[in-house]
């Protein structure tokens, strides 16, 4: 369950590798089946060739990016138990999925569109028919490891680093004996390795960029990274990289809640605990493994920039989970302790660590503004309002839009009535009576100027507020102008000053900290200065929250507003408090932003008498 409730909302938005993945699944549908994918720093095919199977049943949405993750990772949970149990037991095995199960880390993965998910399940598949065939030597058994050993390298880049893994294990269990097996089992498993592995070795050899290209960028052997302190940055790495299990994990906000280690202060003692076990037990076989496998998948981060970075250390999962797991086993059969204080302590833990991860991960993290903005949620809700959009409406969106953020193109597909243009050429082709325009903020709009006549109606809407990982702060993503046919008479709520009308008014509770406005004006006549509106939520006679925005919000000159058309703005007021209409009231009104002097406000037909006119 909690890789898949509201899995298409949390995280919010749709970040861009997830949308890449999505438009070469398109790709896919549409006929193309290439083994490697080179757009956004390339990309190996098994994830987007699932999320193809994804789209084809659910069409063009979140939900079918993560879709596959979700059930990746869900299977792992099956591969955890049936691997820990082969070299553990039942116990550790039942624990080490469970761990699998409700640890942050592995359930962010399975719920965001990255194709990373896959080789935790890969391994922990490939050890477990090893360890079958290396037991019980059957030739079937070394084929079918070996067809997916080669099936990995499909997967994701760490994969690379499993050669080292397996030849270092290979190399212990020939020192260590049991020759026969390997002698007889191991042809069979180069000859599976090479079936599934050689399309891709061929590609590899055409093109040798498919290994080093994203690699070479991250690597500390780049001198752009390691700064000409080559050592001294391994050092620091690794420092970094062992500090991922308790004190500091991840930072980057898309992999992880920013430097949430591994496990919580839940699991130190069976983590502590473990690793004694381990130490106490290193001449076997299968601890020897867990570590060794722990160890070398760690290079993939200690190697790179931003360690310890969770997709690239990836390849430690699910095995790291096999210590806390012998530790909270170990203090199960703790014969010191009465049977029913064992099992308790052990249940407690294990569920205190799954309400710590539920809390951490869907009550803060997944609902911060944050991880929203580098999700890219405002793209995201873009192209949900697109969808939205009446079907009469003709769509004209920023050519920057559809291009710089590729969630954009992904869950919106180019018709006749949705058109890419450029802004600096205006619009490309006859907009009609009743069209919608999506323009980048900094954009330049006077092209929309002749086609906002009187006797229509112009309604200005900002969208969502959005931040890169370079910007300093959140900007505006978007902006919507919709031009329609205006009504004939448009009625008239109330005047400010000689000029102003508001024909309409509108407000709405999106939650308890956030109204909607869409205010619709009019003119009587042309004006020379800048007027602002003001908002203020008041309780009794002081204001709690207040707005001050040019109508128009700024998205057009107020000189150019001729009568007749009506400026509809449609913008969103945050609030301190939680709203409450018994207690609260709302006011409007405008003033002239040179003097400050608000207009006096008056009904159709009485004199103006008040400054601010109640809304609410």
């Amino acid at each position: 369950m909690l890789r898949f409730w509201q899995l298409g909302e949390l995280p919010p938005g749709l970040y861009r590798d997830e949308a890449w993945n999505g438009l070469d699944a398109l790709r896919v549908l549409q006929g193309e089946y290439p083994l490697y994918f080179p757009a956004n720093n390339g990309r190996e095919p098994t994830y987007i060739y699932l999320v193809a199977l994804s789209i084809y049943f659910l069409g063009r949405s979140v939900l079918a990016i993560r879709l596959a993750a979700a059930i990746i990772s869900t299977l792992t949970t099956l591969t955890t138990y049936l691997l820990a149990q082969s070299w553990f037991g039942w116990r550790v095995g039942l624990l080490s999925a469970w761990l699998w199960a409700i640890t942050v880390w592995p359930m962010h993965l399975g719920r965001i569109g990255f194709r990373a998910v896959l080789l935790p399940f890969y391994l922990s598949l490939i050890f477990w028919l090893a360890t079958e065939a290396y037991r019980r030597p059957i030739w079937w058994r070394w084929l079918l490891t070996g067809l997916v050993v080669g099936l990995s390298f499909y997967t994701y880049l760490a994969v690379q680093f499993t050669p080292v893994l397996g030849g270092v294990l290979l190399v212990y269990l020939w020192w260590r004996g049991r020759r026969d097996s390997l002698r007889s089992g191991l042809p069979w498993l180069a000859l599976g390795t090479a079936i599934t592995l050689a399309p891709l070795l061929w590609l590899m050899i055409q093109q040798p960029e498919i290994i080093s290209g994203r690699a070479g960028q991250v690597s500390i052997f780049n001198q752009a990274i390691n700064q000409g302190n080559f050592w001294g940055t391994v050092l620091r790495q690794i420092g970094q990289a062992i500090g991922l299990f308790f004190w500091q994990g991840d930072r980057i906000i898309r992999h992880n809640p920013p430097g949430r280690p591994l496990f919580d202060l839940f699991m130190l003692i069976p983590f502590l605990i473990g690793l004694g076990l381990s130490w106490q037990r290193r001449q076997q076989a299968v601890i020897i493994a867990s570590w060794a496998w722990l160890l070398l998948m760690l290079a993939p981060t200690i190697l790179s920039e931003d360690t310890p970075h969770f997709l690239r250390a990836v390849g430690i999962l699910p095995v790291v989970f096999f210590i806390p797991a012998l530790g909270l086993s170990q203090l199960a059969s703790w014969n010191k302790l009465p049977n029913h204080i064992r099992l308790g302590l052990v249940i407690g833990l294990v569920a205190a660590a799954a309400g710590m991860s539920i809390r951490d991960y869907f009550g803060q993290y997944a609902r911060q503004p944050e991880t929203a903005y580098l999700f890219e949620a405002a793209a995201r809700t873009m192209a949900e309002a697109v969808q939205a959009e009446s079907q009469e409406t003709t769509i004209f969106i920023d050519q920057r839009l559809w291009e710089g953020w590729p969630s954009i193109p992904f869950l919106l597909e180019e018709t006749q009535t949705i058109i890419r243009f450029q802004p600096e050429n205006g619009l490309s082709v006859s907009p009609g009576e009743n069209f919608a325009v999506y323009l980048w903020p900094f954009a330049p709009h006077e092209f929309l100027y002749p086609t906002a006549a009187p006797a229509k109606r112009l309604t200005i809407e900002r969208g969502d507020l959005a931040r890169g990982d370079l910007d300093p702060s959140p900007l505006p993503f978007v902006v919507r102008y919709q031009v329609q046919p205006a009504p004939v008479e448009p009625s008239i709520l109330v005047r400010f000053g000689d000029q102003f009308l508001l024909h309409e008014a509108d407000v709405q509770l999106i939650h308890q900290h956030s109204l909607r406005l869409a205010l619709t004006w009019g003119l009587n006549a042309p004006i020379n200065q800048e007027i602002k509106l003001f908002v203020h939520l008041m309780e009794n006679e002081t204001i709690l929250d207040q707005i001050d925005i040019p109508l128009g919000q700024g998205y057009w000159s107020q000189q150019r507003w001729s009568p007749g058309l009506l400026l509809q703005d449609q913008f969103t007021m945050n609030l301190s408090q939680p709203y409450n209409p018994e207690k609260h009231s709302l006011f409007i009104g405008l003033y002239d932003a040179a003097t400050l002097l608000r207009l006096p406000v008056g009904s159709e037909n009485d004199s103006p008498v008040e400054d601010r006119w109640r809304l609410r």
